[in-house]
Parts: C-alpha cells; sequence; structure tokens
C-alpha cells in the first residue's frame, strides 16, 4: 500500500546479495562513515553527472536556497514558493533516532515498531544500488496536526555532507510540490531535484526547468 505524503524512512541499514532495485527519497552508505543522499549516489555514480554547487558559506539550508535562487526567470513562482518551504522547514523539521513516533497515525496500524518502524512506500521502483552499498530511507515528510511536517534520521543525517544535506532538502520541499499536484510517490521529485543541481547557471531566460516542470507535473498554481 503506498501512504499518501509519506516520503520516506527506515530505521536500519539493509545489505542486499546483489543489485537492487527500489523506493526513493534514500541515503546510500558504501565505504566508511560517509552516507549520501539518493538523489546525488544516482547522478554521480550510476549516472556520471557531477553537480554544480553555489561557492557560498551558510548552512545546508542556505545551500539549497542557492541553488533555487540561481534558477531562471521564468521559474519565479516555483522560486518563491520553495524558499517559502525551506523557511517554514527551518522551524518545523525534527530530528528522530531509532524510535517509533510521531507519524503512527499516517501509517498501517499493524507496523511491528521492534522489525520496521515504517512500511516499504515503494515510490521510485527505479533505485538501483551497487552491492557493495547497503541503502535506507532518510526522512517522512507530510501533515501532521494539519500542517506539512518533516521528520529526519538523524543517524544518516550526521553521515552527510552540507551538500547531501541541501539535497534532502530540496527532494522535501520539491515532494511537498507532488504530493499538492496529486502525485504519490518520488519518481519525478528525484528528477527535478537533479535537474536543479545541473541548471541555472546564469541563464536568466532559460526554459529548461519550467519545460521539465510542464512535463512532469510540477508546476506552481497559476502556472500553465
Amino acid at each position: 500500500m503506498k501512504i499518501l505524503f509519506l516520503v520516506s524512512l527506515i530505521f536500519s541499514f539493509r545489505t542486499f546479495a546483489g543489485d537492487k532495485v527500489r523506493n526513493g527519497g534514500d541515503y546510500v552508505r558504501c565505504v566508511g562513515n560517509v552516507a549520501f543522499f539518493y538523489d546525488y549516489y544516482d547522478l554521480t555514480r550510476n549516472k556520471n553527472i557531477t553537480p554544480v554547487f553555489p561557492e557560498i558559506d551558510g548552512t545546508f539550508f542556505d545551500l539549497a536556497e542557492a541553488i533555487i535562487s540561481r534558477q531562471s526567470d521564468n521559474d519565479a513562482a516555483f522560486k518563491k514558493l520553495m524558499h517559502t518551504y525551506i523557511e517554514q522547514m527551518k522551524s518545523s523539521v525534527e530530528f528522530l533516532d531509532n524510535t517509533y513516533e510521531r507519524f503512527t497515525e499516517i501509517i498501517e496500524p499493524q507496523i511491528d515498531p521492534d522489525q520496521n518502524p515504517l512500511p516499504e512506500v515503494n515510490d521510485n521502483p527505479a533505485l538501483e544500488i551497487s552491492r557493495r552499498c547497503k541503502v535506507g530511507q532518510a526522512a517522512v515528510s507530510g501533515i501532521l496536526n494539519g500542517a506539512w511536517h518533516c521528520e529526519i534520521y538523524e543517524p544518516a543525517w550526521d553521515l552527510m555532507s552540507r551538500e547531501n544535506r541541501s539535497i534532502l532538502i530540496l527532494h522535501e520541499v520539491i515532494y511537498r510540490l507532488a504530493a499538492q499536484n496529486g502525485q504519490h510517490d518520488s519518481v519525478n521529485v528525484v528528477k527535478l531535484t537533479q535537474a536543479l543541481l545541473t541548471s541555472g547557471k546564469g541563464l536568466s531566460g532559460s526554459k529548461e526547468i519550467y519545460t521539465l516542470r510542464k512535463r512532469l507535473n510540477l508546476l506552481v498554481q497559476g502556472e500553465f
């Protein structure tokens, strides 16, 4: 069963015997105490594309906002909405460890918290990782007490670089738009998140991201 407004969260690493395909919104850990958000891992390892990050100081939130800000003027409404969502996320995001709480009312009640705190979302059937890596889900976003809320699995977050954290932030705020547009998975969210990492470098008149958002049904209300 797919759960509306649920992005991702798993409280343990999983090792696969061979190369596997599973749902999106994940983090990947291969060697050492380093974790990659899946959108970054897929872009760099599977697609061999190097993302371009703005050269700024500041937090992961600042970096996420800078990535949004550099996009085309044709994405003005989208940029405004994403900045609003990021600003709201700053005061509402919550970090959890290996606990089972908060979102229990929006998941299947028969889940055994001692085995797997959240159900498989299966929201990105094209997720691929190396057989040498472990994968887990990193964050959960949804409506909680009438407001949009995001919870992040802190043990995975602590192993991510500032760049990977900023990508997680982008993924979550874009997913919020996707959910509002009636999408129940993260397939298009990953595509747009990755596109933002390689676009917007001074091309103020470009329609690249707008065209992609239109094709992915990720336009903001009022856009056409």
